[in-house]
């Protein structure tokens, strides 16, 4: 059997183009829709959705303070609650009084007994008080007070742990002399984190907690 094309070569091209266009205007149909509906969605989500949960947060918000409102002496519980976090750095920042003790009997030569000590540990100074057996004694007592640095285990640089030694009065009598030293120390000898500090000492000095310190008579 044989057949044969009667349409001319234009009318199938015309017919092709129709076809793609009628396709390209449902592709195009289709892709509007969907942008369409998404166009929507966005502005009900700005529009509508977003307001009604910033207004919700709001309410939450404003519920919560009016309960926090209704609990006696919240201010006061917020305060004690601050106070507390603040407890442990200060708890680290204090300084290690009881060092003073320590070093006191390090850099007390023989010959000397402490009967006053009066610390500012606010303004790093350290007033001295004490009777010895000679005015000798008493400048040993400063000199060393001026030459003892410390430095921490490891370290090999050393820091003066004392500045502004200054003999401010003595007196002498049948028993000795009495005087007074004034000083600046450098705060880091307190630290309670410096727990391996080490004073170096002149070898001058020699004394013990029981023959430097005594009671005022």
């Amino acid at each position: 059997m044989i057949q044969f094309n009667l349409l001319p070569d234009v009318k199938i091209e015309f017919i092709k183009a129709k076809r793609q266009k009628h396709m390209i205007t449902i592709v195009a149909m289709i892709v509007g829709a969907v942008s369409l509906g998404i166009f929507l969605i966005s502005l009900f989500i700005v529009m509508v959705a977003q307001p009604q949960l910033i207004k919700s947060a709001n309410n939450k918000i404003y519920d919560s303070n009016e309960e926090l409102k209704k609990v006696a002496d919240i201010n006061k519980i917020l305060t004690v609650q601050n106070q507390l976090t603040q407890l442990t750095p200060l708890h680290e920042n204090k300084p290690a009084v009881s060092k003073t003790f320590q070093y006191l009997s390090q850099v007390t030569p023989k010959g000397i007994t402490l009967t006053k000590l009066n610390v500012d540990f606010a303004n790093s100074t350290m007033t001295i008080g004490g009777d010895a057996d000679s005015l000798n004694t008493v400048r040993i007592f400063a000199d060393t007070l001026k030459l003892t640095s410390f430095q921490n285990d490891g370290d090999e640089a050393s820091t003066r742990a004392f500045k502004e030694v200054v003999l401010a009065s003595f007196s002498t009598g049948e028993k000795g002399v009495s005087f007074s030293i004034t000083l600046k120390f450098d705060p880091t000898i307190f630290k309670g984190t410096e727990s391996n500090l080490q004073l170096n000492v002149p070898p001058s000095a020699g004394g013990t907690k029981e023959n430097v310190f005594t009671e005022e008579q």
